[in-house]
């Protein structure tokens, strides 16, 4: 039998003498020579399928394919990661990792089909149903050593399982084990927790309580291996019954002559609390290597098993006890909360794919892991050299600090940025604060930063939004303030909680009129700023008559930047065309062509466009570039500062090359302004940008400059009066201020005092067909000479 890999197919097996599918058309033979024989693993809810397959170039070897149906980031993300831990690393404990293909089906459905070996054998969960639990104690203790001495190859090599349970244990023929399915992507399902759904990896019975809340850390993965051990010796299986999870299962192992030290080990490495479990898996070897050359007492009845209670409720009383006194610190070195000081790369995979990042900052991340900071930092600088990203630029200067400065003298901030969901405008937000950290640590002066990913999704349906991240981040009692969010609208939704903890937050990018609080400020000018001057431009410089608002009307920042530029027209005497269905950036039909023709017919010479930043469920910037792309009327464009983007100048999607010359962007800053400014020579000597590329680069952008300024404020402050009420206070003081790139920051009502704002024009570079951003009263000395913008 031939089998169709093609999961929307209606009747998917077909008989070995086709070449195509006879229900879809699908091919049957892929690469030219893998064909499916039969499913291992079909599941409706599942994003993988698993088969056992043919190799028609190599006959003798067995081989599955498992596929990855359902293609999503965060999914292709780690099915990615399983490959790459079965291809790169080798172990007679893990399956051996062939190749990953790309699969495009007729239906313009795309797979990812990831071949490998097929290790012969049962998983654990078909021979628990067969023999039901584990006869000798002696068998148990073998099996876990081998088991932990997987993990113990894989963690030291920087990855972790999360979904160790029977069926993901193989037992071949020689007795020999072998850990399976690293990828969870199988596991990822949308699960419901106090009524909100989140994305978890959640086996029944077997994950750990940290990981539950989306909080994995290596010791989860013993957890789990403790809940499983426990299965064999009871023949209790933890997900369907409660008595394998009690504390008193031990009750039920079947061979009484198993070593009290044993039921000790698997209470450690199933304790609710990460910290309380055995740290690494060589602790855990060590203490097999205890019971194997020692003779232990055996279990004796009431006694030890009162002795066990005992000793879990002093362990319930103290963890009552510790909630009550202590707040967690932060760099707790919890593993896929979205929050990192160095113990792993937030910066996603799928923006890295055509510029993978060395090697060494990987080994670094590890070292870090492991607290060995010398050698992070060792790794951490050559991989900066090799590939300057301020992420990795943040990692070694936390490093550094961790190495030069005792506990008490490390102060603590968060930038949260959205990564996942804009990882150019996360970046050029790190390369500010990367900076900043970089002069103050240079000064002697030890200031940590905990990177958070929050997506920008103000309150969104994963554990990434600004909100979640928010409520974790006030959760440190050693946190001082955090830089963020990016846009107005995740940090709208974020300013009771800072409030509520009395937590500083600082935006650099958030420009909305309505966002006010007591601990809220900005280093950025606000939209009614902004808006001045946008109309200034058009009605006064530019000596337009009649304006449209292209807008995005449900964003908040859009709205606020929105109402503010009717406002300033009207102090202007300026017209501007009423607000209109087909001017909705957020419209799914928005048609730019037919929006500037309605523009023309009714007199405007001028158009105003406001998108969303660009981050949330919904991006209107596309739609926004491409009123610019197709400005054949050639009208004037006003665009706001979401729009500042390097996507904007694209020759390839220009339609008409003088419309987009007659386009302008009120922004924060442009590196131009100043060229010769400390702040822009340093930045191009961190980020190897070369003098004669100042003009056209986008790296260095208003968001840099302002992030940059936001950390000097923070420094200032702290060691002013470094508490969070301290803060708060030192930055409401009347003569509070600081000199940072974008000129000299002052605070009235937390909004930035008299800041700048600048006018940028698209222009053709240097008389070629490309196009940059300059500051609109630039003008080069001379057009043909590159070395003169």
């Amino acid at each position: 039998m031939a089998y169709c890999i093609n999961p929307d197919c209606s009747q998917r097996k077909n008989p070995d003498n086709c070449a195509v599918c006879q229900a879809c058309g699908t091919a049957l033979l892929l690469q030219n020579r893998y064909r499916l024989i039969h499913p291992l693993q079909l599941e409706t809810h599942s994003y993988t399928e698993v088969f056992e397959i043919e190799d028609l170039l190599e006959r003798d070897r067995p081989k599955v394919l498992k596929s990855l149906k359902n293609i999503t980031p965060d999914l292709l993300r780690l099915f990615e990661q399983e490959v790459s831990i079965l291809t790169n690393l080798q172990h007679p404990g893990l399956p051996v990792g062939e190749t990953l293909f790309p699969l495009f089906l007729q239906t313009n459905r795309q797979l990812r089909c990831f071949v490998m070996e097929k290790v012969p054998g049962e998983n654990l969960q078909t021979w628990l149903s067969k023999n039901q639990y584990l006869t000798s104690y002696k068998t148990a203790l073998d099996w876990l050593y081998q088991l932990v001495q997987i993990l113990e190859f894989v963690h030291n090599h920087g990855f972790f399982h999360r979904d160790i349970k029977p069926a993901n244990i193989m037992l071949r023929p020689d007795r020999k084990l072998v850990l399976i399915d690293f990828g969870t992507a199988r596991q990822l399902t949308q699960t419901i927790v106090n009524n909100k759904p989140v994305t978890v990896i959640y086996s029944i019975g077997y994950t750990a309580p940290e990981q539950m809340q989306g909080q994995a850390v290596l010791q989860s993965d013993f957890y789990a291996l403790g809940r499983t051990f426990i299965y064999l010796l009871t023949g209790i299986d933890p997900a369907h019954d409660s008595r394998a999870r009690s504390f008193n299962w031990f009750k039920n192992i079947k061979d009484k002559k198993i070593p009290q030290s044993l039921i000790h080990l698997i209470q450690m490495m199933t304790d609710a609390e990460p910290q309380r479990r055995p740290p690494t898996a060589q602790a855990i070897l060590e203490k097999i290597a205890n019971i194997k050359n020692k003779k232990y007492p055996q279990v004796q009845g009431l006694k030890y098993y009162l002795m066990i209670t005992f000793g879990v409720l002093i362990t319930i009383g103290a963890k009552l006890i510790y909630e009550k006194i202590s707040l967690s610190l932060t760099c707790d070195y919890v593993l896929e909360d979205h929050l990192s000081c160095g113990e792993e790369i937030l910066i996603p995979d799928t923006f890295t794919q055509s510029n993978k990042p060395p090697v060494e900052k990987q080994l670094a991340i590890n070292q870090y892991r492991a607290k060995k900071f010398p050698d992070a930092i060792s790794l951490f600088t050559i991989a900066f050299k090799k590939q300057p990203d301020p992420e990795t630029l943040i990692y070694l200067n936390n490093a550094k600090i961790q190495t030069q400065f005792t506990a008490a003298q490390i102060h603590t901030i968060a930038v949260a940025v959205p990564l996942g969901q804009s990882t150019t405008r996360g970046l050029e937000i790190l390369r500010g604060i990367a900076q900043a950290q970089t002069l103050i640590l240079q000064s002697g002066r030890p200031l940590r930063v905990i990177i958070a990913d929050d997506h920008n999704l103000a309150n969104g349906i994963t554990s990434k939004n600004a909100r979640h991240i928010a409520k974790k981040l006030v959760r440190y009692r050693d946190l001082l303030a955090v830089v963020g969010h990016y846009s107005s609208e995740a940090t709208k939704e974020t300013l009771p909680i800072y409030h509520k903890a009395g937590v500083v937050l600082i935006s650099a990018t958030s420009t909305s009129d309505g966002l006010k609080s007591p601990t809220f400020f900005r280093t950025v000018s606000s939209d009614r700023i902004a808006a001045q001057k946008m109309a200034t431009y058009i009605f006064s410089q530019l000596q337009q008559q009649k304006a449209a608002i292209f807008y995005s009307q449900d964003s908040v920042y859009a709205q606020s930047l929105s109402a503010a530029f009717r406002e300033a027209a009207k102090s202007l005497k300026g017209n501007v065309i009423n607000k209109q269905r087909a001017f909705n950036l957020d419209k799914d039909d928005f048609d730019a062509k037919a929006a500037l023709n309605q523009v023309k017919s009714q007199g405007g010479t001028a158009i105003v466009v406001i998108p969303d930043a660009g981050v949330g469920l919904h991006n209107a910037i596309p739609y926004a570039l491409n009123v610019i792309h197709s400005n054949v009327n050639q009208a004037w464009i006003v665009a706001g500062d979401s729009l500042y983007d390097a996507d904007l100048l694209k020759v390839d999607k220009i339609r008409s090359p003088q419309g987009i010359e007659r386009t302008a962007l009120a922004i924060a800053w442009h590196p131009m302004n100043d060229p010769n400014s400390a702040f822009v020579q340093k930045a191009q000597i961190l980020w190897k940008i070369p003098r004669k590329a100042l003009a056209t680069n986008t790296e260095i952008s208003w968001r840099t400059a302002t992030s940059y300024d936001a950390v000097l404020v923070l420094n200032k402050a702290i060691t002013q009066n470094p508490t969070r009420i301290g803060i708060q206070k030192t930055l409401t003081h009347p003569k509070f201020s600081v000199t940072g790139a974008t000129g000299v920051i002052r605070f009235e009502g937390g909004d930035r005092k008299n800041g700048p704002i600048t006018m940028v024009v698209v222009r053709r570079y240097c008389n070629s067909s490309e196009f940059v951003f300059t500051p609109s009263d630039f003008t080069p000395k001379d057009g043909k000479n590159c070395g003169e913008w």
